[in-house]
């Protein structure tokens, strides 16, 4: 058994880099403990100094922040998740209705299909432990954060959507659902456990059943190390149980495709990021991705990162597998990602404004840039409706 000891890092608020660090990149612990326990409005001045040492200094805040406890944040990697809590980096309101409209056109194109679909947003750290952080970012003032912000567009629209930030905090005194140290651009087992549950529960009036824990999966605690600047820790992992029934197949789309031996019906596709397919879950010999629990509902499991299923793939999964229930899942982090997405996918765009009702801005006149007629029918992404 390796001893779990704090690794040997610099002080809380200080930068973890591999390179060796230039003289004026101490001074960053230096300023951050005077602020975090002497100077009220703390965290007005923790803005500035990220500013300061970003802007004036070239002094990146990247790879990870060392907070209170031992606990580390990402803040490289594109991640920006401590920038992005603070509110530094405010998202434009005309993009965030875009992706508002495309998941609500996902929403609208899988309904058509008589397929229930339910989008469920994830936290970073930083959302669910502020008061971890360094230089006390939890404390006002701060401006809104990247989960607010969809999270408030994401409010009173029909799109079935699930914002996990809530029940991650008010079950964090019980569930640790970040490590201190590894893997700090996820969440583990905990976190999926958690959301796993939710989805079951909401779930439950259009699936027969839930793999039960114990049963069809369980959650152990493994030794591991990090990046080889952390010392090891014992980290949650979701274990999936029973694989000796499923069957990962071949497939011309980027998916995981598994079959259930012991199940004769049902589908899912799953579409979520690396926090539903990537870290801290069993992965299936011959899969790309982690496997979540659902694999034991339904007699066929598709996998996906969202961005890796195309129009015309979510055409091949609905007439190939039949679907009966669609997950869409994204951490509030990805919002770049999503953005692009609906950059890509104009269609949905479209789709999602008339599903939602809300008209574009063209030439001065409110008008919708698609049919909604298009509701109405089982309309392929490809046809000439889609260039309208």
């Amino acid at each position: 058994m390796t001893e779990n000891r704090a690794p040997a890092a610099p002080n809380a608020g200080t930068l973890v880099t591999k390179a060796a660090a230039l003289s004026y990149r101490d001074l960053p612990a230096t300023i951050s403990n005077y602020i975090s326990f002497r100077i009220p409005f703390r965290n007005y001045f923790a803005r500035q100094y990220v500013r300061i040492f970003e802007d004036g200094l070239s002094s990146y805040v990247k790879e990870y922040y060392k907070g209170y406890d031992g606990e580390f944040y990402p803040e490289g990697r594109g991640t920006f998740a401590v920038s992005n809590y603070l509110g530094l980096n405010p998202l434009p309101y005309a993009r965030l209705c875009e992706v508002r409209a495309y998941i609500a056109g996902l929403q609208a194109w899988w309904e058509a299909r008589g397929v229930y679909f339910l989008c469920v947003m994830v936290q970073d750290k930083t959302t669910v432990y502020p008061e971890l952080m360094p230089i006390r970012g939890r404390l006002e003032p701060r401006g809104v954060s990247w989960g607010e912000s969809i999270a408030d567009v994401m409010r009173d629209t029909p799109v079935n959507f699930i914002d996990m930030s809530k029940i991650l905090i008010r079950h964090k005194g019980e569930y640790k659902t970040f490590n201190r140290q590894y893997d700090l651009y996820h969440w583990n087992a905990y976190g999926i456990y958690l959301t796993y549950r939710t989805l079951c529960a909401a779930l439950a009036p259009v699936m027969s059943t839930a793999p039960r824990e114990g049963e069809f999966y369980r959650i152990t605690e493994e030794e591991r190390n990090y990046d080889g600047i952390f010392d090891f820790e014992l980290v949650p992992w979701m274990e999936i149980l029973e694989q000796d029934k499923l069957k990962v197949l071949s497939s011309d789309i980027d998916a995981d495709i598994i079959r259930n031996t012991a199940k004769r019906g049902g589908a899912m596709l799953v579409m979520g990021d690396s926090y539903f397919n990537g870290t801290h879950l069993s992965k299936l010999s011959g899969a790309d991705n982690g496997t979540l629990p659902f694999a034991h509902s339904v007699n066929t499991y598709i996998g996906a990162h969202y961005s890796g299923i195309s129009a015309e793939a979510m055409e091949f999964i609905h007439a190939t597998y039949k679907p009966t229930v669609v997950i869409f899942e994204f951490v509030e982090r990805m919002y770049p990602t999503l953005a692009d997405c609906a950059a890509q996918n104009e269609f949905f765009v479209k789709m999602g404004d008339a599903y939602l009702n809300t008209p574009r801005s063209v030439n001065g006149e409110n008008k919708f840039l698609l049919d909604k007629k298009i509701l109405d029918g089982l309309y392929f992404p490809s046809s000439e409706l889609s260039k309208r």
